[in-house]
């Protein structure tokens, strides 16, 4: 019989020695394999949230999301190879051909003036309208006749007799005389000036003296438009590379306008030699040499 009583510590479960013994071997087994409070209760902090309980409507347990494994990279919306090669093709290719086309055209044009410049400048000078220097003509120094066929390496004018002349680009004509040749002129350099050193060992002053006239539209500067050199069998010396300066040199003469004329001296270094062997030769910038010799 099942007792009621409020005391009852089973909890109304039947006392196992009021019931048989088979049922009360059953009673023991199923009170022995029941959780106590204290075993296999669920503690509370592992209690799921009130309205997840099983049974409660609480949602089915799910596996968490994976952790990826690549951050995705955003689609790139800059120009692609494509646009880059066409805007060289658009852009960069003609101005580069540009630059090309200009420097093969100044190419050609410095061709060009080489090519004419190596042609026609060989004697460096100004040029007549055919192309070619201006001739020189020999005169007598009296009498200003025309002598034809001398002025020439090969048959050269007489200093003191003869006059060279030429026409200029401007239309006027340019006379110079070699009037006198002083083959050794070492005491003469010394006396114009005690600073000019002496010759070169082996070598001698040439001094020639000249006179230059002009007559024309313009104006003539002889420093710097007239060539002179001596040479001999050894040597060959312009005049404007010695040092020394003579009593009343060539360098620093006034311009020389219609008419008038001037007279000045220039000098030479040469190894000293048979003087009948040795030429003066006179060549403005616009004209063809002519020589003279002191024979």
């Amino acid at each position: 019989m099942v007792s009621d009583s409020p005391g009852d510590p089973s909890g109304g479960a039947p006392d196992p020695s009021s019931l048989p013994d088979f049922q009360a071997g059953q009673a023991d087994a199923a009170r022995s394999a029941a959780p106590s409070s204290a075993e296999g209760a669920v503690p509370v902090w592992q209690m799921p949230p009130p309205g997840q309980l099983p049974g409660a409507g609480a949602p089915a347990a799910q596996e968490p999301a994976p952790f990826p494994t690549a951050v995705p990279v955003p689609e790139r919306r800059g120009m692609g190879p494509g646009w880059i090669a066409a805007i060289v093709a658009v852009v960069v290719v003609p101005v580069v051909g540009a630059v090309a086309l200009g420097a093969m055209a100044l190419m050609g044009l410095f061709v060009v003036f080489e090519g004419s410049e190596q042609e026609t400048w060989s004697e460096q000078g100004w040029y007549d309208e055919e192309g070619v220097y201006t001739e020189g003509t020999v005169i007598d120094a009296a009498t200003g006749a025309v002598v034809p066929g001398i002025g020439t390496g090969d048959r050269p004018a007489e200093v003191g007799a003869h006059t060279f002349t030429w026409r200029d680009e401007s239309g006027g004509i340019v006379e110079v005389t070699v009037e006198d040749v002083v083959w050794d002129a070492t005491d003469l350099v010394a006396a114009a000036d005690p600073d000019n050193p002496p010759p070169a060992p082996g070598h001698v002053y040439v001094q020639a003296q000249l006179r230059i006239g002009y007559e024309g539209p313009a104006s003539f500067d002889a420093f710097s438009s007239l060539w002179i050199s001596a040479e001999n069998e050894d040597a060959w010396s312009y005049y404007d590379e010695v040092t020394a300066e003579p009593g009343n040199p060539l360098r620093g003469q006034r311009l020389i306008r219609d008419g008038e004329e001037i007279t000045a001296e220039v000098l030479f270094e040469l190894p000293g030699g048979d003087r009948t062997q040795a030429l003066i030769v006179v060549k403005p910038s616009f004209g063809m040499p002519l020589y003279a010799c002191d024979v």
